[in-house]
């Protein structure tokens, strides 16, 4: 422990008037000595939030009574304001570079409100929670750490919340990540050296403790050692996602029975901006509960296991499928759609990639992994074992994967994941595993492995691929707008988000780009064929005739071709129209329709 040293000199605090932003009496009584301190010499506001229940809410007496006897500087005037936003808006409106101070007692329901002033505020603020917790200020300590460093203007704050005297006690905390671990004594020399150069008039002592994550670290030390009076940490400065996925307010660390002050330094005018456009997009969502949330969680978590449940009803869609599939019946196809439980494990990936918990999507990807390979090999042994099996519409249809399919998997995607969050909206999941197919394209594909049609095999893997990666990318968005966030007790929760949803989205690009090549390749590949096909037909009837050109169109599973001849004899090929039609109608090994004219002499 250091020696107390002379009490330094009182300098200005940044702004030219700051506001103490309360909700009750007892957070303003609570809060009171903390704003004189912060903005000592400056001319003091009171503003109280009384919400929009009445239209011309009256001010309480306990408010007039805060501003008149207080020690500081206070402007008589109480102002009522709607929200703390309202009231920050308007500080800012009537003050140059003021001071936001809002004070909010424990247990508030205001976090939600709070979210949007912290995450882009427009001016100086400080959030003081659990400020009901009415104590004297003798035992602070001041979080500073690698992942989210303290500020120079939160570390100017924190000189000026702390009272002078002997008989005050400062712990700075530095967290570090594992890898510092070997430099702690330098840390903690460095950071002596910077409070020494301040002479701080109170006792002091520094702490370097290794950590995965700021909130954490945190938490363990506040559990560790002795009650602290006040605890002063910096907003987390991770960056727009940060903000988008909620990581501003450290939850868990506010539930603790202590004060605890939150700095946040303003933002531009372009990242409100964003983070309010988000705000609106946000709200158009209805986000669960907590509790909701830890239920859904558990609720997929275990849904996405390989259990004897799932692998019996993944078995029999499997072979609903591969049935209908081979009948060409697609009332058959649909009910295997129906009961495949594939769907589960990829929403399972969604919600691991979104709250970034590496242990579901594992759980999620191992399960869909065995999935595939049970649904192939079954489907595999059926087409094996029934000589008669060849190919259907149904069975072409899952081979020609388009763009189409990508974003109807997209759009599905969000859906299953809403569907799973949202309990009155639980019985559309049946709709979904409809609307985009798992079972039926791994079916396709073992089919066509077993009856030696490599191309469809290939299409139906390339479809099935589509729709896991659409699905995964857009449940992990969807749960993202549904309020779900990394977890706070991982170091690299943010940046796995990042990574999970960057990985993704980067997959949904791939396969959008293969769709596109596979088209047009495919589309090469069949105009030659059907010019070579459609030329030895016309050479049948009139081996002198040549093919001048030719292009054809699908409609639906039949093809149209529009073909252009010369020939010295065309009625008479034109007379052999349908028999030209019957030949290309067997060679494509589909319905046709062909068409002919001549062409136009030069």
């Amino acid at each position: 422990m250091n020696n107390p040293a002379p009490k330094p000199s009182t300098s200005a605090a940044p702004g030219s008037a700051a506001a103490l932003i309360v909700f009750d009496q007892a957070s303003a009584l609570g809060a009171v000595a903390h704003v004189e301190r912060l903005a000592a010499g400056q001319t003091l506001q009171l503003i109280l939030i009384a919400g929009q229940e009445e239209e011309r809410p009256s001010i309480p007496e306990w408010a007039t009574g805060i501003a008149r006897s207080t020690t500081g500087a206070w402007d008589p005037h109480v102002e009522i304001a709607a929200s703390p936003v309202e009231a920050v808006t308007r500080l800012c409106a009537a003050r140059d570079s003021p001071i936001a101070f809002v004070a909010v007692s424990s247990g508030s329901p205001q976090l939600q409100a709070l979210r949007r002033l912290v995450a882009s505020p427009p001016c100086n603020l400080a959030v003081l929670f659990n400020a009901d917790i009415a104590r004297e200020c003798r035992r602070v300590l001041i979080a500073t750490n690698t992942f989210a460093p303290l500020s120079k203007a939160a570390t100017e704050m924190s000189y000026r919340l702390i009272p002078q005297g002997t008989d005050v006690h400062v712990d700075f905390l530095r967290l570090v990540s594992n890898g510092e671990e070997d430099h702690r004594e330098s840390l903690r020399a460095a950071l002596e050296e910077r409070i020494a150069e301040r002479v701080p008039g109170f006792t002091y002592d520094v702490l370097v403790e290794p950590a995965r994550s700021f909130e954490g670290g945190l938490l363990h030390v506040l559990h560790e050692r002795e009650r602290y009076d006040l605890v002063l940490v910096d907003a987390p400065r991770q960056g727009l996602i940060g903000c988008l996925s909620e990581r501003i307010i450290p939850r868990r660390l506010i539930r603790e029975d202590a004060p605890v002050l939150l700095y946040a330094a303003p933002t531009s005018r372009t990242s409100r901006a964003v983070l309010e456009a988000w705000n609106l997009i946000y709200e158009l969502v209805p986000a669960p509960t907590e509790e909701e949330r830890i239920s859904i969680y558990a609720r997929v978590r275990r849904n996405s296991r390989t259990n004897a449940d799932f692998n019996v009803l993944l078995s029999l869609s499997v072979v609903i499928a591969a049935f209908g599939l081979l009948l060409d019946s697609p009332a058959v196809v649909i009910g295997a759609m129906i009961i495949a439980p594939l769907m589960q494990p990829v929403v399972g990936v969604g919600l691991g990639v979104a709250t970034s918990n590496g242990s579901l999507t594992r759980i999620g990807a191992a399960s869909l992994l065995r999935g595939v390979l049970l649904a192939v090999v079954l489907s595999f042994l059926i087409g094996w074992l029934i000589p008669s099996a060849s190919v259907t519409s149904e069975l072409d249809a899952r081979g020609q994967p388009t763009t189409l399919d990508l974003l109807i998997a997209l759009a599905s995607g969000a859906a299953g994941a809403y569907a799973t969050a949202r309990k009155g909206a639980a019985g559309s999941v049946a709709g979904v595993a409809i609307a985009v197919a798992l079972v039926p394209p791994l079916a396709t594909a073992g089919i066509g492995l077993a009856i030696g049609e490599r191309t469809l095999a290939a299409g139906a893997s390339l479809l099935f691929a589509t729709n896991v990666i659409a699905i995964g990318a857009m449940s992990a968005i969807m749960f993202l707008w549904m309020g779900f966030k990394p977890d706070t007790g991982r170091f690299h929760g943010v940046r796995g988000l990042v990574r999970g949803l960057a990985t993704l989205l980067a997959l949904v690009v791939v396969v959008a780009f293969f769709l596109v090549v596979r088209r047009e390749s495919t589309n090469l590949q069949l105009s030659r064929q059907i010019s070579s096909i459609v030329e030895i037909a016309v050479q049948g009837v009139d081996p002198k005739a040549t093919l001048e050109s030719v292009s054809f169109d699908q409609q639906g599973s039949v093809t149209v071709v529009s073909a252009t001849i010369t020939s010295a004899d065309f009625p008479q090929v034109a007379a052999q129209l349908p028999l030209i039609q019957s030949d290309v109608t067997r060679q494509l090994g589909r319905p046709a329709v062909v068409r002919l004219q001549p062409a136009i002499p030069k």
